[in-house]
């Protein structure tokens, strides 16, 4: 099932229900709220097509970004108001209580890392709690695949201010195989300089596979 444009604010001010934004949210939590509507009336017309299949997926790339959000001062209770659910779900996320979850829920989750992950949180408490437990900051999973369940995380990256000229020009020409194990200051490099050669805000965020909202942050720095 495919997810609802999570870029556009949705009231929820008169929905009551803990959990907001999944179909899951409109049949067992009574969500009203648009995107669950949306969804839930994709989902019965595929239920009557015959063409949906359930999609879940691991959870330990949900997990991770959550608990790496957590590590950089981004508290539950903020997380959850930006997911439509309740701070305790998002502590269940963020211990993976679940081998697998919903894509839908794995999609919204990438998309607020991708979002607040080169800002620093609000919250201090969140950023000790992180610490006691060892989650690993965002900057630990830039070279490595955070959705593959068997990759660690790399706490001897390179400096993440370092450059390397081959590396931006092959993120320009699309034959870097993983744009997110670039530092940086090369993601940067290289916005910049496809910025200057005319190339389409959507084509960049393609090419350094980032959200607009990261591309964005890159070029104004």
């Amino acid at each position: 099932m495919s997810t609802c444009d999570t870029t556009i604010p949705i009231d929820r001010s008169m929905c009551n229900a803990p959990r907001h934004g999944t179909v899951l949210a409109y049949n067992d939590y009574g969500c009203r709220c648009p995107d669950s509507r949306t969804l839930a009336t994709r989902y019965r017309r595929d239920i009557r097509n015959g063409t949906h299949t359930p999609q879940r997926t691991h959870s330990a790339g949900t997990g991770r970004r959550l608990r790496a959000l957590a590590a950089i001062g981004w508290p539950s209770t903020l997380l959850a108001d930006r997911l439509g659910c309740t701070f305790e779900w998002v502590g269940q996320l963020q211990r993976e209580v679940n081998a697998q979850v919903h894509l839908t829920t794995a999609q919204r989750v990438a998309a607020l890392y991708d979002e607040l992950a080169d800002i620093p949180g609000p919250s201090d408490r969140a950023r000790g709690h992180a610490a006691r437990a060892g989650w690993d900051a965002p900057d630990a999973w830039w070279y490595a695949d955070i959705d593959d369940p068997n990759a660690q995380p790399d706490r001897l990256h390179p400096d993440p201010d370092d450059v390397d000229e081959v590396v931006v020009e092959r993120l320009i020409t699309g034959e870097h195989h993983n744009p997110r194990a670039a530092t940086h200051a090369e993601r940067q490099a290289a916005a910049r300089i496809m910025r200057d050669r005319g190339f389409t805000h959507t084509r960049i965020c393609r090419l350094l596979d980032i959200a607009h909202g990261t591309a964005y942050r890159l070029l104004a720095a």
